[in-house]
């Protein structure tokens, strides 16, 4: 080994000097959490009102299950897969691909 008898008080020094400077950031860690928790404490407004993220203003009258998904938002996925959805998937992905006879140049 290069370094001998030599390394074992450099390696407690490093090791102290790591420990120290981990428990002062621990610390400033800590008493943010604290100073955040007291100011926000006791702040709970109980008497916010949500309005409806859905109004119709249309004279189409929409059934509970209609408002219950659009009120679910813009970017929600229906999900719904019929029975043959791989078959469809083929016959899109064939049209797709095949040329039709004229356009070819």
């Amino acid at each position: 080994m290069e370094w001998g008898k030599s390394w074992d008080p450099i390696r407690d020094s490093k090791h102290n000097t790591i420990n120290l400077e981990s428990e002062r950031k621990y610390r400033l860690l800590e008493n943010k959490i604290d100073r955040v928790k007291g100011t926000q404490e006791g702040k709970v407004d109980s008497n916010h009102k949500f309005y409806p993220r859905v109004i119709n203003q249309t004279d189409i009258i929409f059934t509970n299950e209609e408002l219950m998904l659009l009120n679910k938002g813009l970017k929600h996925n229906l999900g719904h897969k019929h029975k043959r959805w791989i078959r469809d998937l083929g016959l899109e992905a064939e049209c797709a691909i095949v040329l039709p006879t004229g356009a070819r140049g």
